[in-house]
């Protein structure tokens, strides 16, 4: 299901907030780190991607050094989108927007822009030692085309 059909009077808000700060996101592998220690023996280190990372990023427009209304607006459009998305997603899929409200992150890409950021992680609850499956890789898909319908674009913007 859609975010604009569940938050029609808000569509217009959302897509001008979006052309505002040039919002853009970009999807990283999400990595645990597990370590056993097996008896008399040395630590083993694995890694493991247990899901996705989507970093959503736009230009700061103000010097503020707390969350501006549009940030939190923004934070809250997120966690509604993650919602609707996690409706569908079975019972071992995660998803969590975290603000990185007071982050600022330099666009070396950009002559040092300052951007903005929020993450939505999808993961699951099956264990450490599970890798993703294929609930987190439709979750992400479903989000992404909710960032894509709400007119973020792909690619981030970070070197």
């Amino acid at each position: 299901m859609a975010l604009q059909k569940i938050l029609p009077e808000l569509s217009g808000k959302i897509r001008q907030l979006i052309d505002k700060h040039r919002a853009c996101y970009e999807v990283t592998p999400h990595y645990i780190v597990l370590e056993e220690r097996p008896v008399h023996a040395a630590a083993i280190t694995r890694r493991i991607q247990a899901g996705f990372d989507i970093d959503i990023y736009g230009i700061r427009t103000s010097d503020e050094s707390w969350p501006s209304p549009e940030y939190e607006f923004a934070c809250e459009v997120l966690k509604q989108l993650a919602e609707t998305v996690l409706i569908n997603a079975c019972d071992s899929c995660s998803i969590e927007v975290i603000p990185y409200a007071s982050t600022v992150i330099l666009d070396t890409k950009m002559h040092f822009q300052r951007l903005g950021m929020h993450r939505i992680t999808i993961t699951h609850g099956r264990g450490l030692d599970q890798a993703f499956g294929a609930a987190e890789q439709h979750a992400l898909k479903e989000i992404e085309e909710q960032l894509t319908d709400l007119g973020l674009t792909a690619g981030g913007r970070r070197a």
